[in-house]
């Protein structure tokens, strides 16, 4: 039956060789001559019968099956698209073979092919991203599928050597920013207890401004030490607005101000520039402190619209508020 099935797929109408396509995708012969015969007719590229014959290629999913697929992954189009389609639903075979080719493939299909590896949870997906991570145009691409849970597919073994990669790596500053800027993303999701150091040295003035963005957004999940948060509140006038964005969006959040913190929010609070007060405001929030929810109470009576809004979204996260809040309500009554 099968040779009957060959001989029309090679011999026969337009219309009957796609059938003939069809057939060994839903029979599923695990015959080598059926994979080669299907892989002669990729080769001949006749454009109305690829889909059909990859599709079968799919289905029949044996090693040699999965090898047509993986030496087409780097064409270009509709059919490019199908294969990559196919492969990301072909199971735990994919991800070695893909490995293999990744070196030896071009830009382009080194990009497709690790958007593949991104949803395949396996050590050798892992590591091909890792080596990714250090060319700029793929970097991206590599760190978001390694955050994302591709580095939870690292075995234990091996994580702590991951680690300690990284940390040499963002220690040496060789890196494009871009790629450094992945890496110490990658190091704040592995190593959140080990990373606020370089995370905190990347955030510094010198870095590249796309670095130390990537810091700052890094440590978003990461306790900053008081002494530590007072420090960036300088970079709220730093002349990257990117920086200064992330800086007050990290600082917000901020919940452990020292005396010191809570005197340099105070001058904010002077500054001719709205942006700085607003970020002050809001920063008051985590600061349980009768003479700060003060401070708060006559900005939520005051005539300023936005300064307004903010301290009463600063009073409802603020513990000391409820009294103070009374004590101002029973006044205006």
């Amino acid at each position: 039956m099968t040779k009957a099935i060959l001989r029309v797929l090679e011999e026969g109408t337009p219309e009957l060789r796609i059938a003939a396509a069809q057939i060994l995708g839903e029979v599923r012969p695990s015959d080598a001559a059926v994979v080669n015969a299907l892989g002669v007719q990729l080769q001949r590229g006749e454009p109305y019968l690829a889909r059909y014959v990859l599709e079968a290629l799919a289905k029949i999913n044996t090693k040699g099956a999965i090898k047509e697929l993986v030496a087409r992954v780097g064409e270009t189009g509709p059919e490019g698209d199908l294969v990559a389609h196919l492969l990301r639903s072909a199971g735990d075979q994919v991800a070695p073979m893909l490995c293999e080719v990744f070196d030896d493939s071009d830009l382009p299909t080194q990009m497709r092919i690790l958007e593949i590896l991104g949803e395949q949870a396996s050590a050798d997906a892992a590591e091909v991203m890792e080596k990714a991570l250090y060319t700029p145009e793929l970097t991206a691409i590599a760190g978001d599928a390694l955050v994302a849970g591709l580095a939870d597919a690292i075995p234990g073994n091996k994580l702590r050597y991951f680690k300690d990669r990284l940390k040499k790596a963002i220690t040496k500053g060789e890196s494009a920013s871009e790629v450094q800027g992945q890496l110490l993303r990658l190091l704040a999701h592995v190593d959140p207890k080990g990373a606020r150091a370089a995370l905190v040295k990347a955030t510094e003035p010198g870095n590249p401004p796309g670095v130390r963005h990537a810091a700052l957004e890094s440590l978003a999940e990461i306790a900053l030490t008081p002494t530590q948060a007072v420090a960036m509140l300088d970079y709220l006038t730093d002349n990257d607005a990117r920086v200064v964005e992330a800086t007050a969006e990290l600082l917000t959040s901020h919940d452990k101000w020292s005396p010191t913190g809570v005197a340099q929010l105070r001058k904010l609070l002077s500054s001719r520039r709205e942006p700085l007060r607003l970020f002050a405001i809001r920063a008051f929030r985590s600061v349980p402190s009768a003479d700060v929810v003060k401070t708060l109470v006559q900005h939520l009576l005051g005539d300023v619209p936005a300064m307004s809004e903010a301290a009463s979204e600063a009073l409802s996260h603020n513990p000391k508020a409820v009294d103070a809040l009374l004590r101002a309500l029973s006044h205006e009554k």
